[in-house]
């Protein structure tokens, strides 16, 4: 059971949608796997990687900083990504499986939600990356190419009725490529995850898109998790939509909600 729940999540792309600036703040999230990853021993394979966005140096994508913990730095925007009340002309992509805007963050072990950082993050798979000795890579690039934007109205207009005139005029696009963990050891070290969050809006409504191809760790060798296996200890937090603390939440008006109509293939 426990591990059909996993396949099931993984195989779906999840859109995730915040309102725009000077509404009542809301997006839609879905609750922690914590527990199923936790139970999971298992390799979870979700959707083929053919049906990613396409990414790497052909799609013209950048790649991080190879190191650990590191990430892109600033990256400027052409058009700023609402969030939260905010219009954001610049975000980092963090290595260990997170955007963040205003500063980059950098911190290696997931820490539960809510967060004491207001770092405002987008966190498809925040986990104890380690590109540098272990393996994979993180790409990333903001487009405004036709194809791309037609397959991110497509998704978003799964979600139902009411959306369908979002019409995005640029994506953000990052993507995990088959990373490994930090502290990996013999077969350990074969354990690779891939993952991808685009980021779209048309001023009126913006969404995060979570795609995962494959996910075999949760969990780096800091946060306890066994070398061998990349399990256990304190696992990855995913997904998350973060902007503010509860507590800040709760007085700026801002509810989240359980979506549950996930985008099947």
């Amino acid at each position: 059971m426990v591990v059909r729940l996993a396949r099931t999540f993984l195989s779906a792309s999840a859109v995730f949608r915040c309102w725009p600036q000077n509404a009542v703040g809301s997006i839609w999230t879905v609750l922690l796997l914590k527990t199923v990853f936790l139970l999971t021993p298992q390799v979870a394979s979700g959707l083929p990687l053919s049906m990613l966005y396409p990414f790497n140096r052909t799609a013209g994508d950048s790649d991080t900083e190879k190191s650990d913990d590191g990430g892109s730095g600033k990256v400027s925007l052409t058009q700023p990504f609402p969030f939260f009340g905010r219009r954001h002309d610049k975000l980092y992509v963090n290595n260990n499986g997170l955007i963040s805007f205003v500063s980059e963050l950098r911190t290696y072990r997931p820490s539960d939600f809510p967060l004491r950082d207001p770092t405002p993050v987008i966190a498809p798979f925040w986990a104890d990356v380690d590109i540098d000795k272990v393996g994979g890579r993180v790409w990333y690039r903001e487009t405004n190419d036709s194809q791309v934007l037609t397959r991110a109205v497509d998704d978003v207009t799964k979600l139902g009725a009411g959306l369908w005139t979002f019409r995005p005029t640029t994506a953000f696009v990052a993507t995990w490529d088959h990373v490994g963990f930090y502290g990996a050891a013999n077969e350990g070290k074969e354990k690779r995850n891939t993952f991808q969050v685009v980021l779209v809006h048309d001023w009126n409504m913006s969404f995060a898109i979570f795609i995962y191809h494959e996910i075999e760790w949760t969990t780096g060798s800091n946060s306890h998790g066994t070398p061998e296996s990349g399990l256990g200890g304190n696992p990855a937090q995913t997904p998350a939509l973060l902007a503010i603390s509860w507590a800040c939440a709760e007085k700026a008006g801002i509810a989240l909600h359980v979506l549950w109509d996930f985008i099947r293939t």
